[in-house]
């Protein structure tokens, strides 16, 4: 059945999104609307969620296009005949898509087709349950045999799990959700910390980032990963889990930022790192002297805030930088808004150098 991601209404004829087609930042949007980290991409949006998640921005709280939807086939409810769930709650398990945790409602109601073939199911389940005969206990022996020898002694299995496991060369930030993993950073909007970034923080800097572990809003956007294991509160200790997390994430397939192979990349991570979708990437890597120079410094950090200070130039000002008389202007305002680039002098300078040319 073809469901709004957001809202949960049966969408096989009427308008819809697919997810798929939206651009990165509603795709950021929706992914906190339903506090997941993967967005089903084969996924779509009725069009009135679409309307609303486009007049929306990361601080907005979700909203729901259609509210009055059937928890069974996700018909409206607006002129049906409906039955809440509230006054019937054994009848929960036989809707799966209330078990969702990205489904944003308190209360569920089905439409009376689908409350009678659930109550119908309901009944035999509970009838077969009935009918299931009782084994008889079997008759004691008449002699018990002798008990086997005692086994060897074997360290208590809850004890193993949970000693602590020591990584010299990794480090790992706190276990939490309620502060980013910032040290004494005390920004209140939080999100879950994509994949492909826990990869390449595991990848380049050996620093580990817990399932549960939330980041600001700001620290998400600011690229600068690798301050994280200079922080004084990081840990070297890990429980088991978080070892076979930490060896699940590096194992998989996840896509990084690769300058050889950028036309290969999905949208979303050449977005992220570098404020560019990829055709815009490559027509400015392509067109734009200051890549071709000497002093372009190609270490991975750096040239994320090269990238992202061309990529601000170009989104706020349309016309050519070249073609601009007042290109100290715009690298001063460019240089006050982008807040994420960690060293933008030397960089703003060489590429005021050739725009001056």
């Amino acid at each position: 059945m073809l469901r709004c991601l957001n809202c949960g209404l049966r969408v096989q004829r009427i308008q819809r999104h697919v997810v798929t087609t939206l651009p990165q930042e509603l795709l950021i949007i929706l992914s906190i609307w339903l506090r997941i980290e993967y967005l089903p991409m084969e996924d779509v949006l009725c069009h009135a969620c679409y309307v609303l998640i486009q007049n929306a921005d990361v601080n907005t709280p979700r909203t729901l296009g259609h509210t009055n939807v059937c928890a069974g086939c996700g018909c409206s409810l607006n002129e049906a005949r409906l039955h809440f769930l509230e006054e019937n709650r054994p009848l929960y398990e036989y809707f799966p898509w209330i078990r969702s945790t990205q489904n944003g409602r308190d209360s569920y109601a089905v439409c009376h087709n689908c409350w009678r073939r659930a109550s119908r199911q309901a009944a035999q389940d509970s009838q077969r349950e009935i009918s299931i005969p009782q084994l008889p206990s079997e008759p004691a022996p008449a002699s018990a045999p002798a008990p086997p020898p005692a086994p060897a002694c074997l360290p208590d299995q809850r004890s193993i799990e949970s000693a602590p496991i020591y990584l010299p060369h990794y480090k790992r930030a706190a276990s939490t959700s309620r502060h980013c993993i910032y040290a004494e950073c005390g920004n209140a909007s939080m999100h879950l910390i994509p994949t492909f970034i826990k990869k390449s923080i595991i990848t380049e800097y050996n620093f580990y980032v817990p399932r549960f572990a939330h980041v600001c809003q700001h620290h998400l956007f600011s690229n600068i990963w690798h301050e994280l294991p200079e922080q004084s509160c990081t840990i070297s200790s890990f429980t088991i889990n978080q070892v076979e997390d930490l060896i699940d994430i590096a194992k998989r397939n996840t896509v990084t930022f690769d300058f050889e192979h950028v036309e290969e990349m999905p949208n979303h991570i050449c977005y992220y790192w570098t404020g560019l979708e990829v055709t815009e990437f490559v027509i400015l890597f392509n067109e734009l002297p200051l890549f071709n120079q000497e002093f372009f410094n190609r270490a991975h950090a750096h040239l994320m805030n090269d990238f992202k200070i061309a990529a601000a130039l170009i989104n706020r000002f349309h016309p050519t930088i070249q073609d601009r008389p007042d290109a100290s202007l715009i690298i001063e305002r460019a240089m006050r808004h982008e807040t994420n680039i960690s060293r933008p002098a030397s960089y703003l300078d060489n590429i005021l150098l050739v725009i001056e040319e």
